[in-house]
């Protein structure tokens, strides 16, 4: 699958309060999709099992979706986030300037701001375990963006890359 291109995004999932960073998890994702628009939006996605990441948002059923911006620092911290979170936090691998809380009064979601272009903020709707993975399927309740999007970050064989050349087609 390595040889087909996909949006390369950062899921951060709920964390309890009180907050502390050993006790938040995420994980980098290449297999975000839609599912549905209507009658609600929904998205889907697949983690490998057993996964920190994963028991979190059982226990909360909310996360963030961090659609990156094509840029180095998107890069470093998709990369950090893809190095085995089964039992490890990302968030204790990188300074507390890159992200905030989004908080309500029963959890915190961590926002990634600076390196996102939109944060989908979802919650759990079914999951399906298949093998050593969990397909997860997700409401979108809310929507954050930024002023101007620019396309994402793509994964292609194992690097990543920006959106090429818009095709002029022949009508």
């Amino acid at each position: 699958m390595s040889s087909i291109a996909s949006n390369a995004m950062i899921l951060t999932s709920a964390t309890a309060h009180p907050t502390n960073p050993a006790k938040m998890f995420g994980t980098t994702l290449s297999s975000v999709a839609s599912v549905t628009v209507h009658p609600e939006p929904i998205v889907q996605f697949n983690i490998q099992i057993p996964s920190a990441t994963s028991s979190s948002m059982h226990e909360l059923k909310y996360m963030a979706l961090h659609v990156l911006k094509p840029n180095l620092d998107s890069v470093e911290l998709a990369r950090s986030f893809s190095r085995g979170a089964r039992h490890e936090s990302p968030f204790e691998r990188i300074p507390s300037i890159k992200w905030e809380m989004l908080s309500n009064k029963d959890f915190d979601i961590p926002i990634l701001h600076d390196i996102s272009d939109h944060i989908l903020i979802c919650e759990k709707y079914k999951v399906f375990e298949v093998y050593n993975h969990e397909i997860w399927t997700c409401k979108i309740v809310d929507i954050l963006t930024t002023e101007k999007p620019s396309g994402g970050l793509l994964y292609y064989k194992r690097k990543f890359h920006t959106v090429g050349k818009e095709f002029i087609e022949s009508k």
